[in-house]
């Protein structure tokens, strides 16, 4: 498929693992696209269920699917595939529990090409499995200039989302940059390493993309051992940081020490081979970069309160947490 002046080609990189429930969803959302010219690019990452015989039913009545088959390696790896076999003058991500507007491409590439933006960002809808719809506030389009602002925003966690989805990327700007080889979190390391590279992003204020809340909360309140990639990712960005971008650091300590006692909490709660040792490590991570970040925290009511409460008595909020955060024992 040629690119055209003013018709490019557009990569969409969906990495599939055992979504059998969604995927078809996902799939005819993403054919029944306004924009035609694409690259419909899933990665099967091992799935176990009935995904893969999904995407080749779909893939053997539309040319513009491609799918890619790889050992289940996380979806950082997933994308990664998509982007060494991607084509496209722009790509974008979409997970496959989700799905998308019509003129979600459309609109991004309209975006991209007005703006002379290197990113284009488009709002959501946070909707349940059945379709609904979860209020969210309304954000205003604005165009940033220039990687620092970009950075600080993204760091300060204001108006960029730290997901890889809803967002077009010019390709000729960001094809050679990679996902870390994390299970979680890796999006974060990703584009903030894009971000580094952007001259200029555009925020759109249009809802276009339909981001699809898990059913139950068990996953996000037991721990588990990829859960310590949360806390490796926030590293290696406060490492970047540290070198080029010093005045982002604290930032980054905030991240750190949150998600460390976050983690604390759900270990507390699980029993697992080596707990001693990675709540060692946990209360250790959490009491550096706490120091390094505790005038920031108390500008944040809610965060500082669970902070504080934390750095007092870690047993004693993760006791508090278990009360919030009842799991069944199997």
């Amino acid at each position: 498929m040629k690119n055209g002046m003013n018709d490019p080609l557009i990569s969409v990189i969906i990495p599939v693992y055992n979504a059998e429930r969604t995927l078809e969803r996902c799939i005819c959302s993403l054919l029944a696209q306004s924009h035609r010219n694409t690259e419909l690019i899933f990665v099967n990452d091992g799935s176990t269920d009935s995904s893969a015989g999904i995407l080749l039913r779909f893939a053997r009545n539309d040319k513009r699917i491609c799918v890619l088959d790889i050992t289940n390696s996380g979806p950082g790896i997933a994308r990664n595939k998509g982007l060494e076999y991607m084509n496209g003058e722009y790509f974008c991500f979409v997970d496959s529990d989700d799905y998308t507007e019509q003129d979600f491409l459309s609109r991004m590439l309209s975006h991209a090409v007005l703006h002379k933006a290197d990113i284009v960002q488009v709002d959501h809808y946070s909707v349940t499995e059945k379709g609904e719809i979860i209020s969210g506030r309304k954000l205003l389009p604005e165009l940033l200039r220039g990687s620092f602002i970009c950075l600080e925003m993204f760091s300060e966690q204001k108006r960029i989302k730290n997901f890889p989805w809803g967002k077009l990327f010019r390709s000729s700007k960001f094809r050679e940059i990679r996902f870390p080889a994390l299970y979680k979190s890796e999006d974060k390391v990703y584009l903030f390493k894009v971000l580094t590279q952007c001259n200029r992003m555009y925020l759109s204020d249009q809802k276009l993309y339909f981001y699809v809340l898990e059913p139950n909360s068990l996953s996000r309140a037991s721990f588990s051992l990829k859960d310590m990639d949360e806390i490796k990712a926030g590293l290696e960005i406060r490492m970047l940081c540290t070198r080029f971008y010093p005045g982002l650091s604290v930032y980054w300590d905030i991240y750190i020490a949150s998600r460390s006692a976050l983690i604390y909490c759900k270990l507390m709660l699980t029993e697992t081979g080596n707990k001693e040792k990675f709540l060692q490590q946990l209360s250790k991570t959490f009491d550096t970069h706490y120091q390094n970040s505790l005038h920031i925290f108390l500008k944040n009511r809610n965060r500082a309160l669970f902070i504080l409460l934390f750095h007092w008595n870690k047993r004693f909020t993760a006791w508090l947490y278990r009360h919030i955060n009842p799991i069944k024992n199997n």
